[in-house]
């Protein structure tokens, strides 16, 4: 008896399907919501115990595998001659322990492009750069020396 190969899996040796290591990742940004919920969902209605650190790795590997398509968007958007950026402080839980938050920061940068698409990339900072060296210094040595627009929101300090 022979039987067929395996289809590919996302996480090697795990014995989860594709769709049952995505369906976390929409239901956490699509449908905010959190792990835990999830979790406890699962558990609910069909009897499945999946921790809220596995549902973890499954979101940090399915991010590591969108790293290219990232990179891609990163090198769309820039290479127009106008970008919005806004910086949106949010609290994140530090790795030390429960209830220790810290000060980190989302930077969404946004364009429109040809027929009417929007090329958005949004990146978390664990520190707060100075608005010059973050708008000025950062976003448009990237774009090499040509003369480009950058419109920043940027959040007072709390």
């Amino acid at each position: 008896m022979v039987s067929a190969p395996l289809p590919p899996r996302i996480i090697e040796k795990c014995l989860a399907s594709v769709r049952v290591v995505i369906d976390p990742v929409v239901g956490k940004y699509c449908n905010h919501t959190p792990l835990p919920r999830q979790s406890m969902i699962l558990e609910r209605d069909i009897g499945l115990e999946i921790s809220r650190a596995t549902l973890d790795g499954w979101v940090l590997k399915v991010s590591e595998l969108l790293i290219p398509i990232v990179a891609a968007m990163r090198r769309e958007l820039i290479s127009g001659s106008y970008i919005q950026a806004d910086e949106t402080p949010v609290d994140v839980q530090a790795h030390e322990g429960r209830g220790q938050n810290h000060q980190a920061y989302l930077w969404q940068y946004s364009r429109w492009g040809t027929n009417n698409f929007v090329s958005i990339v949004i990146e978390l900072l664990q520190h707060r750069p100075s608005f010059v060296n973050r708008c000025v210094g950062q976003t448009l040595t990237m774009k090499t020396q040509k003369r480009d627009t950058l419109l920043c929101s940027v959040a007072t300090e709390r």
